[in-house]
């Protein structure tokens, strides 16, 4: 795990699963822009076919919302 922001990942030859781990409320974590961007700041230049991100925050169904966030930053609309 990452020190500074909780995440586990994996990597194969050309996958890399990238679950995040939030320090804040468990699973009932809201991650903030800043955060989905630092975290896709770490595995942006990461050189693989796929890579596979899961928001590991469910309990209050954060994960679609933190989802069009990163796709947002993604498309470079944020």
């Amino acid at each position: 795990m990452h020190r500074l922001h909780r995440y586990a990942i994996c990597f194969s030859d050309d996958v890399v699963y990238f679950r995040l781990h939030s320090d804040e409320n468990g699973y009932a974590a809201y991650y903030s822009n800043k955060k989905v961007k630092c975290y896709y700041n770490n595995i942006s230049n990461i050189n693989r076919k796929g890579i596979y991100v899961y928001f590991n925050n469910d309990y209050y169904g954060y994960i679609p919302k933190n989802t069009m966030v990163l796709i947002k930053i993604i498309t470079n609309k944020i």
